[in-house]
């Protein structure tokens, strides 16, 4: 068996709770969605079990290679070429990400089960209209990192170094605390910073340029207008309130950039994919967190599947595509 053939039966399987026997997107969410353990999913074993602990293996081989304390010295005077050299690392590990998503779905269609299986795929100039956007995240994304980086470099803000992270059990505790609470911290974050960018004027000036994607593939996931950025990536504003690591910066910012791949995938087949999202961009008005706390459900936007017919959607919804809600114009 080859290597591709290995990552292919690996990677590329439906997650266990489809029912293959349906259409795509058409299993229910119920039983999965807002059960009483999903916390569960935020500790060590269900962080092992989750994409987290691969983008957390990202971001700790990016650390180890190109540690921040190593150019303090640069960052304290914002070197040009030290920036420059940030923005280029950050955006060879973006698109080495989804463009694997990328190549391995839409090129060498190692999935077989789309969610709109009429669609080809994105059009060559939405593929460019989508790395476009994306990376211009990633600059921003840079900005903040560096902005941090130079405060922590100039003692603005306090941080435990790379010589104290290990230095004791206690500080293990903590570094362990802040890597499992980044995701539970994000998924918080984006379901109220998304409801609120599908307000009226947020969503037709700002939000619609990420809604151009009705039948989404990775590289949308990042696909925001930089106003949006600003909001999404704003998250990282959490390093201003804690004394940690910077690694738990970069962890922070690497989730946040990688993340949105393979959730935007299209497909239903591998085991990143995320119905639950992939259900907002086709009826819109729904489903507004990630698929792990059960934000949606509390407060009356879950939706369980496509198709008209829900059992747990409390919204308007008209098969025209037009809502009632906030946003729908």
């Amino acid at each position: 068996m080859s290597i591709f053939q290995s990552v292919k039966n690996l990677i590329f399987t439906p997650p266990s709770w489809v029912n293959t026997k349906l259409k795509p997107g058409h299993t229910s969410l119920l039983a999965w969605y807002g059960r009483k353990d999903w916390v569960f999913g935020y500790f060590p074993i269900g962080f092992t079990k989750s994409p987290s602990l691969l983008w957390f293996l990202m971001a700790a081989i990016f650390y180890a290679l190109f540690p921040y304390e190593k150019d303090f010295d640069k960052a304290a005077v914002l070197d040009p070429t030290w920036i420059c050299q940030r923005a280029f690392r950050n955006m060879i590990l973006v698109n080495l990400y989804y463009g694997f998503w990328h190549i391995t779905l839409y090129v060498m269609h190692w999935s077989a089960r789309k969610f709109s299986p009429d669609s080809d795929g994105p059009s060559k100039s939405r593929l460019i209209h989508n790395i476009w956007y994306t990376n211009i995240g990633i600059l921003q994304w840079t900005l903040w990192e560096v902005l941090f980086v130079h405060c922590y470099a100039t003692n603005k803000i306090g941080y435990v170094s790379d010589a104290q992270l290990l230095s004791s059990p206690m500080e293990i505790i903590k570094l362990c605390f802040w890597i499992l609470f980044v995701p539970f911290y994000r998924d918080v974050h984006f379901y109220f910073a998304h409801r609120l960018i599908h307000f009226r004027v947020l969503y037709k000036y700002v939000h619609s340029l990420h809604h151009r994607n009705n039948d989404v593939e990775p590289y949308s996931g990042m696909a925001m207008h930089p106003v949006e950025h600003l909001y999404y990536i704003g998250c990282v504003g959490l390093s201003l309130w804690i004394h940690a690591s910077p690694f738990v910066l970069l962890w922070n910012g690497v989730h946040l950039q990688i993340s949105p791949a393979a959730a935007h995938s299209g497909w239903e087949d591998h085991y990143i994919s995320d119905q639950h999202h992939y259900i907002h961009h086709a009826k819109f008005e729904c489903n507004y967190g990630n698929g792990n706390i059960p934000l949606d459900k509390w407060f009356g936007t879950f939706r369980e599947k496509l198709g008209n017919k829900s059992e747990s959607y409390k919204g308007e919804y008209k098969d025209d595509g037009s809502a009632e809600e906030e946003g729908s114009g």
